[in-house]
């Protein structure tokens, strides 16, 4: 009993330090354990009490679950053939790692060959299996890197690959973008067998599809963490992790476990991969080790394969520069025959022979073919430079293999080994026939052509390398100031500083010569031999012997002073006014350019400046009625008399016509450009004599602060923006009164820009065709009846409704739209009075008296060149009657230009048109002009008929007006009568016509023409004027 007890304690001893589990366990889908040897420990983690009987933990819960199935089948088939069974397998340790397992054993059966249960062992094979799968992982990955096409291939085999071993779902690789800035989405790889999904779920597919909008940049995401961080991250379960930005996709796939591993190219990350598992797993050492080693090696594949790329480029590139060179590049052997190592297949154009022919085992070396009478120079030249550790060129004589004779040029260095040792000589041959050729016809043509020299008009020269005059011609030695050419060469022995003005000019010369050989339109500026300074072109080029040495330098020099003062005329003329002489706006625009420049640059500073705008009053005037030659002389004299307001800081420009601008920098106040400007208007009150002419004329002037705007303004601010406020400045001013000025205020750009807009809205509503005409009778006091009508234009503009033109007209007349739109306003009333008077006719045949119609001309239009031929258009198109019109001007049409304007007036009233003057009483009056001018009436202001009722002053002038009308046999037509009291004085006072608001207020073409067309055939006033 004793013995048998010493014997199972031995055997259990035995059976514990086994490095294997030992075990006996049922048949059943639990492994049911009755047996299990004290060591499972090491490999579960579990004590053998939790397993036994299934008391906290069945041993088939720690089979991995894919494994479980397998592992049942293999052993079932055993059992069921009496067999042994052998099966590896995967479990999972008490601490979440996965280990592989060896496992053996034998069904043990009943006298009746029941079974009764399981008996075997369990060996531990992680090491074993880790060590095998990566061998033969990374033999597979390696060879797929190296024969891919491209990375990706690679990175789509390795991600499968993984997957597939370490049985995880979903593999994907991340590529860096061409820019560097981030990580775009690649490839990925996941087992179709796991790509399901429910109502509730995404696919695999489609996770890999929505991963394609993603980017990551450095820290961003998983992928950017392993980029900046350059190692493994491991995140237990990406669907619950902030960091992964995926992880409401990775919700809805069902993804848990997921790490992310660098590529590493060196320092550089080439590629990042990331693996998902639809199981929570902690952190898998051997796991990562695997991946890791595979990214290694991913890395040092990928490294070579660029490597190699590069290395392929660089040789095409070199083949490619090779062939595309004109001459033959050579390696060869430092020895006697001077064998050839190396030569490309541009040898055989050269010299007739192949490569093949001059190679080292060839028949023929390039020292046989020499010349004999160049070889011993050629042998010496390389000699001595490649003794030196200098660079040669050399030029000789060979004889290519059909017996014809080349001049080569030969440009080579020696190759030497770590210890100075030459090994042999490298370079470059050329074919220089065709230069030698033309060398030897030059030096020929040098005799033939020596009286071309000594006669030439050009400066001919040769010139030592070490500054000294070899030769010259009488033109150069004329250029420079001497009697001959003996006198320059004897007295310009140092070139570099004796001739140039500037001295750094003759280093520039060689320079250029050095590098080119040749050189072209070398201009600077010489001494001459009296000392003064001209300007001259060289055209020279390098001389050298045979040998190559450097000989002289040789050329040609033209005295282009003539051209260069030229050149400044032109260029003073492009920023000068050519009348004035004082800057102009391209000058002006450039140091205005540079104010700002100050003032962007130095915000924090008190630096401030200002602009003027100046516009000369009545310059136009004096222009039209003296002429342009005095009107250029008045310029001439206002550019002077502004300047002699100026201090040293300040500018004066002239921009074009009659404006000027004045920029002043550094000013601290504002009070000292309203000082300017006072001053500026104080000298102008002076009168300027041109031509025994004393000339009166003021300024206006627009000002431009700095300090006006904010800090965000002028950063914008352009020099053109700066003009602008200061004209829009300007225009306010003169809209005030005359020889007045304004500063810039920011809601004057607001009102520029209302003008603006419309200026806009004006044409736009000329081309839609949105004015239109209403007409206001004019009437015979005496019986009421309806002498004519005014036509009155009107705009029925899309959002303001109907416009009067005191809205419109001030703005049309500025911009010169009132020019279209009074043609337009005259053709429109002589169609709209032809079909009246064609009605008229249609239904009072007998008609003894047809309306006739006043129609107002602005001064511009009066005073264009074409007005009279648009007349006799408009007439001839519209077929009105001319005798039934009246065309009303103001006084100040024709009081400036009345020998221009007598003669536009004489031609309408050839044309059998009346003309009426209108405002007759304001502006420029001047009884003068009512005898000179051939006019038909007057149309008295509304200013004398407002209160004439009440101030007798204005009835006594109105009525010495119908007086002098009456003497001078013109109508008088008194305009605005509103009350029946001031009717009733003009009655007493003889007026007889008349027209206002008491008769009627403007009114539509119809119903115009109704008021004509009245039951009695002329419609009457008489219940108000009786």
């Amino acid at each position: 009993m004793i013995d048998s007890t010493i014997q199972l304690s031995k055997l259990s001893s035995l059976l514990n330090n086994l490095p294997a589990i030992v075990y006996q366990c049922r048949n059943d889908e639990q492994w049911t354990m009755e047996y299990l040897s004290d060591n499972c420990w090491d490999l579960t983690g579990y004590e053998t009490n939790d397993l036994l009987y299934n008391h906290n933990y069945s041993y088939s819960s720690l089979i991995y679950p894919s494994d479980r199935h397998l592992v049942w089948q293999e052993i079932q088939e055993a059992i069921a053939s009496h067999t042994i069974f052998e099966v590896e397998y995967r479990i999972v340790h008490r601490s979440g790692e996965i280990k592989w397992v060896w496992e053996k054993g034998k069904g043990v059966y009943s006298s009746r060959g029941e079974l009764l249960f399981l008996q075997g062992f369990i060996l531990d094979i992680t090491n074993k299996r880790k060590i095998e799968q990566e061998k033969s992982l990374l033999l597979d990955i390696t060879q797929v890197i190296t024969s891919s096409v491209d990375f990706e291939t690679a990175l789509l085999y390795t991600l499968q690959k993984i997957c597939q071993l370490t049985d995880w779902d979903f593999g994907e690789a991340w590529l860096p973008e061409k820019c560097g800035e981030f990580f775009s989405y690649s490839t990925a790889w996941f087992n179709p067998e796991k790509n399901y999904r429910d109502s509730d779920t995404l696919s695999l597919a489609e996770f890999k599809q929505h991963s394609f909008d993603f980017h990551f940049h450095l820290t961003i995401g998983l992928p950017g963490k392993v980029w900046r961080e350059k190692k493994v991250i491991w995140l237990k379960d990406v669907s619950q992790e902030n960091l992964f930005l995926r992880k409401h996709l990775a919700f809805q796939c069902g993804l848990k476990t997921g790490f992310g591993v660098p590529i590493l190219a060196g320092e550089e990350v080439v590629a990042i991969l990331v693996f998902f598992c639809r199981q929570c797993f902690p952190t898998d050492n051997n796991l990562l080790t695997l991946v890791e080693t595979v990214a290694y090696q991913l890395g040092t594949v990928f490294k070579h394969k660029q490597m190699e790329i590069q290395l392929n480029q660089s040789q095409r590139e070199l083949a490619t520069i090779v062939e595309s060179t004109s001459g033959v590049f050579f390696r060869i052997s430092y020895d006697d025959n001077w064998a050839k190592d190396y030569i490309n297949d541009k040898c055989l154009s050269l010299t007739g022979y192949s490569a093949s022919e001059l190679l080292i085992n060839g028949k023929i070396n390039l020292a046989k073919i020499t010349h004999p009478l160049d070889l011993q120079r050629v042998l010496e030249v390389i000699k001595n430079n490649i003794n030196q550790g200098n660079k040669y060129t050399v030029e000789y004589r060979i004889f290519t293999k059909d017996n014809q004779e080349k001049w080569l040029r030969e440009k080579g260095k020696g190759i030497f080994d770590k210890e100075g040792k030459i090994l042999g000589i490298e370079g470059l041959i050329t074919d220089v026939s065709k230069r030698k050729e033309m060398e030897e016809a030059l030096c020929q043509a040098e005799n033939k052509y020596r009286n071309f020299f000594e006669n030439a008009i050009e400066g001919i020269f040769q010139t030592s390398p070490d500054g000294y005059y070899l030769t010259a011609n009488k033109a150069l030695a004329r250029i420079y100031g001497y009697d001959n050419p003996s006198q320059l060469i004897d007295n310009l022995n140092d070139i570099e500083n004796s001739l140039y003005v500037e001295k750094k000019r003759r280093k520039k010369f060689i320079s250029l010569l050095e590098k080119n050989e040749v050189i072209t339109n070398f201009e600077s500026q010489v001494y001459r031999k009296d000392k003064s300074i001209i300007w001259i072109s060289e055209n020279a080029r390098e001389v050298r012997n045979i040998h190559g040495d450097l000989l002289y330098y040789e050329g040609t020099v033209e005295d282009i002073t003539k051209y260069k003062e030229a050149q400044e005329k032109l260029s003073y003329q492009a920023f000068y006014d050519n009348l004035t002489q004082l800057p102009n706006r391209t000058l002006f625009l450039q140091h205005l350019s540079n104010s700002l420049d100050k003032l962007k640059e130095f915000s924090d500073s008190n630096y401030q400046f200002s602009v003027l705008f100046i516009d000369c009053d009545r310059f136009k005037a004096v222009n039209d009625s003296l002429g342009h030659s005095v009107g250029d002389l008045l310029l001439i004299a206002i550019g002077e008399r502004l300047q002699n307001c100026l201090e040293e800081k300040q500018l004066v420009a002239r921009l074009g016509g009659d404006e000027f601008t004045i920029l002043c920098n550094d000013i601290s106040e504002i009070k000292e450009i309203i000082k300017l400007a006072e001053k500026i208007n104080l000298a102008f009150q002076s009168p300027f004599l041109i031509n025994q002419h004393q000339l009166f004329c003021g300024v206006s002037m627009g000002i431009f602060f700095s300090s006006s705007i904010s800090f965000l303004e002028y950063n914008k601010l352009t020099p053109a923006q700066v003009l602008q406020y200061a004209d829009t400045a300007l225009y306010k001013a003169k809209s005030q009164k005359r020889g007045y000025y304004q500063i810039f205020q920011g809601e004057m750009h607001n009102e520029a820009l209302a003008e603006l807009q419309l200026e806009n809205e004006i044409r736009h509503g000329l081309i839609e065709e949105e004015f239109l005409l209403h007409y206001q009778p004019i009437i015979t006091i005496a019986t009421g009846k309806i002498k004519g009508f005014e036509s009155l234009i009107r705009w029925n503009h899309p959002q303001r409704g109907l416009v009067t033109p005191n809205d419109f007209i001030n703005l049309a007349e500025q911009t010169g739209l009132i020019i279209p739109l009074g043609f337009w306003v005259l053709k429109q009333a002589c169609q709209q009075l032809k079909q009246w008077h064609d009605k008229i006719r249609q239904l009072q045949p007998n008609s003894p008296q047809l309306p006739i119609l006043s129609i107002n001309l602005s001064c511009q239009e009066f005073n264009t060149e074409n007005f009279l031929p648009q007349l006799d258009n408009i007439i001839e198109e519209t077929g009105i009657n001319p005798e039934y019109i009246k065309l009303e001007i103001t006084e100040s049409c024709c009081i400036f230009q009345e020998e221009f304007s007598v003669d536009i007036l004489q031609g309408i009233l050839n044309r059998k048109l009346q003309l009426w003057i209108d405002d007759f009483g304001t502006g420029y009056s001047s009884l003068s002009y009512l005898h000179k001018l051939p006019i038909s009436g007057l149309k008295l202001d509304r200013f004398f008929v407002s209160n004439i009722d009440k101030d007798n002053t204005k009835s006594k002038i109105v009525k010495a007006i119908l007086s002098l009308a009456q003497d001078l046999n013109l109508e008088v037509i008194v305009e605005g009568i509103e009350t029946e009291n001031q009717l009733k004085v003009l009655q007493d006072i003889g007026c007889k016509f008349g027209q206002g608001y008491l008769f009627s207020r403007p009114l539509s073409s119809e119903n115009a023409y109704n008021l004509i067309n009245n039951s009695s055939g002329v419609y009457n006033f008489n219940n108000i004027c009786n």
